[in-house]
């Protein structure tokens, strides 16, 4: 990366640099990793190195790079729902629902996922996964904060 895209190995390294720990979880510097120039490794590495090795993968494969991905690979209850943390369902049927500091109680609800964090609360349509990187985008010129 840094041979390819120095700037964004700099951000990385900086927006690492500058963590805070807690638990199990590892928080880059927001602001700092905010700065980081959006490109995937395809187009910032992989196209322009002559380095790359490839084989070939026989077996499942998902990028679970998004919240349906992981609703279809995680076990499910017998109404299947996904309930990861400190979560109670009633009714609810084929949603994800993951609190991380607190109770979240869904109730009569189907294909949502909830999402609970110390900084936010998501709560989509899980067919529109796909679709909470526009939301992402908008939370800082709008003043918000994560």
């Amino acid at each position: 990366m840094a041979t390819f895209r120095k700037d964004i190995a700099d951000a990385v390294i900086a927006a690492y640099e500058n963590r805070n720990e807690d638990m199990d979880f590892v928080r880059f510097d927001a602001e700092l990793f905010s700065q980081c120039p959006e490109e995937s490794i395809d187009f910032a590495v992989m196209e322009h190195t002559s380095k790359a090795k490839v084989v070939p993968y026989v077996g499942d494969w998902s990028d679970i790079g998004a919240w349906d991905a992981l609703y279809d690979y995680a076990d499910k209850d017998e109404d299947q729902n996904v309930l990861l943390g400190d979560v109670m369902a009633e009714g609810a049927s084929n949603c994800l629902i993951r609190s991380e500091s607190r109770l979240v109680v869904a109730v009569g609800v189907k294909d949502l996922v909830i999402v609970e964090t110390a900084d936010a609360v998501l709560v989509m349509d899980k067919n529109q996964a796909q679709d909470v990187k526009r939301i992402v985008k908008r939370i800082r010129p709008e003043g918000c904060e994560l």
